[in-house]
């Protein structure tokens, strides 16, 4: 109602000042184009700010503004009706952000010799109107609950975003509460010139519950596996986060390329949840060749069919080369075993390690199980239960520092990851969390028994443009019954382009006496970055970074982390962000007579993605 009346103001006034319109300048070359606030116009504070936002937001679909090219900007010649139409809109903008009196005035300077004008659009916003309170009718909620809704905008400056947000969020509170089908419409009630009452009317219908799922689009053995997943929902009642779970569960089956989901009333209070699935290439193969975080050089390939065995059950083959390091691997999943939202996968895997103080190949046989049993958390659990046969080859020279342990090795693991940031490739808000452990029984198949733990936690907040990551990570690994050391491979290093910047790869921790590294058995990294944005895809990106690697707890001192400072240089891209870092290790722990390395005074690292 409020903004018919502002509409048939608007338009009274835009026709008078059409005819009184000077026609003088028609096709003149229009040098220069502003929209800007009537001078001498007194506003709030936030009727101030809200209105240069919005002419901000108004400017950019202008057509007197044209278009921003290589070289300036291409604007069109003047005339008359180009001018009203953007008059038009304004005003029309303006009405739906609390400002239906609006009025603009063109302000002409003029270069008559040449035939150019420069064109400012004064705009007099007039008197703004504010929300005086809601009003909701028919609202499907117990009188304590519509109660504790706890929308406040009393005062509010009125704009129709905020009248139709306030209605999608009652909304969705009642699809909560079962009502699938509910409709709102909603309006805006004049009570004098400046205030408005918000006023919602609901259509709330029945109260539902999922009875059953059907699924089409897909072949008879996905569609079969899609309905199993989908089985959850039967007799539950209606509730929105109740499609975003069945959603993410399809899409987690990696079989889908488009998943729809809609609801269909069956008669009663019962409801149909219906998905229309369209298949995506089940057999892929990939070949890369790069830099992959601290293995400068890095092959890699693969080849998976999703569905070899029908119904999701999918095998693998991969294999990937760097100088350090070079593995392969084959497997088959099964996924809904032995539930619904659960995948089982065997894995037979070869891992050769070539380091400068010891060789190990590694032959495993595990069976992986993963789980995601709360998905508002947004998290995965994997267990593993490996069996492994280890070869050491210790490198060293006159030195015993890797002779322990070659032989069976019976591995329980455990693997929690949660990813509540909000984008996995440049994640501005949020945080990630990793917890992790290993067990391998001092009875049974192990020769070389230990225990490890991992933890990390990864925050980002944003400030304004710039984005503030930090990282807490800790980790240990202690041999276990009479086994008198660590194998290689389980032993914690530190050093490179995703670990501490200040030292290469590995660097950072106990050496030999060739001064390679020999790992430890406590390892604690920490840092912060700051992510600025600069024009294109490019990226300036601050930070420090600290930890060490201690031999064991005896060795641990508060004074003994190292730390670097320095900058790096990102760039945008699809696979994420190439990156370059020059680490200054001016903050860096002098020598150590325990025999750890000295750092270059400052490091280089290219790599791809984030450090964290």
């Amino acid at each position: 109602m409020l903004l018919v009346c502002g509409l048939m103001l608007f338009g009274v006034m835009l026709t008078a000042d059409e005819g009184r319109a000077d026609t003088r300048y028609r096709n003149w070359k229009i040098t220069d184009f502003d929209l800007r606030l009537a001078e001498k116009t007194a506003l709030p504070e936030d009727e101030s700010d809200g209105l240069t936002a919005l002419l901000k937001e108004i400017r950019s679909g202008l057509a007197l503004q044209g278009s921003r090219k290589l070289l300036g900007w291409d604007r069109p010649r003047f005339n008359q009706s180009l001018l009203a139409a953007d008059r038009r809109r304004i005003v029309l903008h303006l009405a739906r952000n609390g400002f239906p009196g609006a009025r603009v005035e063109p302000v002409f300077a003029t270069e008559v010799d040449e035939r150019r004008l420069r064109l400012t659009l004064s705009v007099h916003p007039g008197a703004a109107v504010r929300v005086a309170g809601i009003e909701m009718i028919n609202l499907p909620l117990a009188e304590g609950e519509q109660d504790s809704v706890g929308i406040h905008v009393r005062g509010t400056l009125f704009s129709e975003r905020l009248m139709q947000g306030i209605g999608a969020q009652l909304t969705e509170l009642a699809r909560s509460r079962g009502y699938a089908k509910i409709e709102v419409r909603a309006s805006a009630v004049p009570l004098d010139s400046t205030r408005v009452i918000l006023l919602y009317e609901f259509e709330s219908g029945s109260r539902y519950t999922f009875t059953s799922a059907v699924v089409s689009g897909v072949r008879d053995d996905l569609r079969d596996l899609a309905a199993k997943r989908l089985a959850f929902i039967h007799g539950r009642e209606y509730a929105p986060e109740l499609l975003t779970r069945a959603q993410m569960d399809l899409r987690d089956l990696q079989l889908f390329r488009q998943i729809n989901l809609d609801t269909r009333p069956v008669g009663g209070d019962s409801l149909l949840l219906v998905a229309s699935l369209t298949g995506r290439k089940q057999q892929h193969t990939a070949v890369s060749v790069g830099t992959w975080s601290d293995h400068y050089c890095r092959v890699k390939a693969s080849w998976r069919h999703r569905n070899l065995f029908r119904r999701g059950r999918g095998f693998l083959i991969r294999g990937a080369w760097s100088p350090q390091q070079s593995d392969a691997a084959t497997g088959v999943w099964w996924p809904g075993l032995p539930r619904p939202d659960a995948r089982l996968s065997l894995t037979m895997g070869f891992e050769a390690e070539r380091e400068e103080s010891y060789h190990q190949d590694t032959g495993t046989l595990e069976l992986g199980l993963l789980l995601r049993p709360w998905r508002q958390w947004r998290e995965q659990w994997r267990f593993g239960l490996g069996l492994s046969w280890v070869w050491v080859d210790d490198r060293t020279p006159g030195e015993d520092n890797f002779d322990a342990g070659a032989g069976r090795l019976l591995t329980l693991s455990l693997d929690l990851r949660q990813d509540r940031s909000d984008d996995p490739l440049e994640p501005r808000n949020g945080f990630r969390l990793h917890l992790g452990g290993e067990y391998s029984p001092t009875a049974l198949l192990s020769d070389s028994p230990y225990v490890s733990t991992t933890g990390q936690i990864t925050a980002y907040r944003p400030l304004g443009p710039v984005t503030l990551a930090c990282r807490l990570h800790g980790a240990t690994a202690i041999p276990l019954g009479d086994s008198s050391g660590l194998l290689p491979g389980v032993r914690l290093f530190a050093g490179g382009g995703s670990s501490m910047r200040g030292y290469h790869r590995r660097e950072l921790g106990p050496l030999d006496g060739s001064d390679d590294p020999l790992g430890g058995r406590i390892r604690i990294l920490m840092g912060a970055e700051l992510r600025l944005p600069l024009p294109g895809p490019f990226g300036l990106a601050l930070f420090v970074d600290a930890g060490q690697v201690w031999a064991d707890n005896k060795e641990m001192r508060d004074i003994d982390l190292a730390a670097a400072i320095g900058p790096g240089l990102t760039i945008s891209t699809p696979i994420g962000a190439i990156r370059g870092d020059f680490a200054f290790n001016r903050l860096s722990a002098d020598d150590d007579d325990g025999g750890r390395a000295r750092p270059d005074d400052w490091v280089f690292h290219f790599s791809i993605g984030h450090p964290w």
